[in-house]
């Protein structure tokens, strides 16, 4: 697999899935959440295999310009432009979010308009920049977050406070069937391979059997 989709996608699973879906899928634990992620992992490979088989016919080429090759300027411009509202409301919420967090439990005196006005500095430096400079610069962030973040989950999983028996107890809710809701919630960890669209002019997209290349 290319390094860069494999970033997207474990960028997407960070923020999507840490900030939200977690809590989504704990409330409904007991009706096959855990099936769900499951199936999640299936459904979501699948998407991204066959977005990036049909991204393949593409080379080069984002968003923009394959709409361009079908559409005519009055349809391509509506659908860039609802895409691209798409997207800035997801940024704006994950925004909200992790200035929320970052409030409430490491920097209490500092004020919510403070952070987002950092954030948004820091968007438009990126917005600025190339395409290659953003996933060299995501690169960069997640070697540097990950191995923290996996040091901050080791360190719950062995904190005395830890419920074990409440953990067991889940494996007799392996095998419920699960809600599409459930489904489609953890699926939505996978979804950042739709950045393919904008990434497709510098990531091969190829597949080669079952990885992509």
């Amino acid at each position: 697999m290319n390094r860069y989709v494999f970033y997207t996608i474990w960028c997407n699973l960070l923020t999507i899935g840490f900030l939200f879906v977690n809590r989504l899928l704990l409330d409904d634990r007991f009706n096959g959440s855990i099936t769900a992620i499951l199936l999640s992992t299936i459904v979501g490979s699948l998407f991204l295999i066959f977005f990036s088989k049909a991204l393949e016919q593409f080379p080069k080429q984002g968003l923009p310009e394959i709409f361009n090759l079908f559409f005519p300027k009055w349809v391509t411009i509506p659908l860039i432009f609802f895409f691209s509202i798409m997207i800035i409301t997801e940024g704006c919420i994950i925004l909200g979010v992790i200035s929320l967090i970052i409030t409430r439990f490491l920097l209490p005196n500092l004020a919510s308009s403070g952070i987002l006005v950092l954030f948004f500095l820091a968007i438009g430096w990126g917005a600025s920049r190339s395409s290659k400079t953003v996933l060299s610069a995501l690169e960069l962030i997640l070697i540097i977050t990950t191995p923290l973040l996996y040091f901050i989950f080791i360190k719950g999983m062995f904190n005395p406070v830890l419920e074990w028996n409440a953990v067991k107890v889940m494996k007799n809710y392996i095998w419920m069937v699960p809600k599409w809701r459930s489904i489609a919630e953890a699926s939505n960890t996978f979804s950042e391979f739709i950045a393919l669209t904008i990434f497709n002019r510098i990531v091969p997209s190829k597949i080669k059997g079952w990885f992509i290349c």
